[in-house]
């Protein structure tokens, strides 16, 4: 790595000191080398990097202490074309998104749409700013909802942290509720999911279900009478248990747009990323949807017709 202009101040230790905190870790073993480097930068603008650095030594006897470092980094702007944005936007638009939560989610249902609609978020529209040309004045932030903050596990991948409760979220005006599919059928849901979906969903500006999640929200009676679709893996069995619920389930589509641009859903897992970016077109438009689109590098299905899958499982 080349070397790059500023400075490195050691500051003195403190123990006591709330500012330069030394956690001690007890390790087995002789360790004479430095396990890691840390840093910790407090003010980041991408043009001069100014922080903390942390430089954890391990002792002879297999104590680990951080040593901290004061740093002040310049970096050539030739070198980055990421620009920090201004901390304020003036009547900048917050859409809040409630992400439902349940054992044995689909990671991607939500994790590959939200590549494209968390991306001008609040806190990353400061970060990628600089990458568009056509940002929008609206910002998308996203809340992970589920019934306890206990991590959640997936069916398939790690465990996601809930930020917040569904009793709490019935307390909170979402403009967007997105639900993701899972493994398991409805009927296992935990209560509270399936009475947060049926309260909020209508008050809601949008609706966003990807693969079985629109199954889960036809147990609401949200679904009732409207268009929507599911995964074509499954679809015979969503047909069949939802039949109660008078769904007009609709077998081929990538996506399904209904009830006045207010209900969308999508067929299985990856769709939900077609959604998403059909969505995000409708949303903000389609200058920026490619910038997104761009910097994710996804190649998109733009026709909700276009589903091969429907053809593959025999339902057309």
């Amino acid at each position: 790595m080349p070397d790059m202009p500023g400075h490195i101040t050691q500051l003195p230790y403190k123990a006591e000191s709330s500012t330069y905190s030394t956690p001690t870790y007890s390790r087995g073993g002789r360790m004479g080398l430095p396990n890691y480097i840390h840093f910790v930068f407090q003010n980041a603008d991408f043009r001069r990097l100014t922080g903390l650095i942390s430089v954890v030594l391990t002792s002879w006897n297999g104590t680990i202490r951080p040593t901290w470092y004061k740093a002040s980094l310049k970096i050539p702007s030739s070198n980055l074309n990421i620009n920090k944005m201004s901390d304020s936007t003036p009547d900048l638009k917050v859409y809040r998104m409630a992400i439902c939560l349940y054992p044995q989610f689909t990671v991607t249902d939500f994790q590959g749409p939200l590549e494209l609609l968390g991306t001008f978020s609040t806190t990353n529209r400061k970060l990628l700013g600089g990458l568009f040309k056509n940002l929008p004045n609206l910002s998308i932030n996203p809340e992970f909802v589920s019934d306890t903050l206990d991590p959640v596990a997936p069916l398939v991948g790690p465990s996601v942290c809930p930020t917040m409760t569904y009793e709490d979220a019935m307390k909170v005006d979402f403009d967007i509720i997105f639900v993701p599919g899972g493994f398991n059928p409805p009927k296992t849901a935990p209560p509270s999911s399936l009475e947060f979906i049926k309260r909020k969903g209508p008050e809601a500006k949008y609706l966003l279900l990807v693969c079985t999640g629109s199954w889960l929200v036809a147990y609401t009676g949200l679904l009732t009478g409207k268009r929507a679709t599911t995964n074509k893996a499954v679809y015979k069995t969503v047909v069949e248990d939802t039949k109660r619920f008078n769904v007009n389930w609709v077998p081929k589509a990538r996506w399904v747009v209904e009830d006045d641009n207010h209900l969308w859903s999508s067929s299985g897992i990856t769709a939900g990323i077609d959604l998403a970016y059909a969505f995000l077109k409708y949303l903000v438009g389609e200058k920026f949807a490619q910038e997104v689109r761009a910097i994710a590098e996804v190649n998109t299905t733009e026709d909700p017709d276009d589903d091969k899958f429907a053809e593959y499982y025999g339902l057309v």
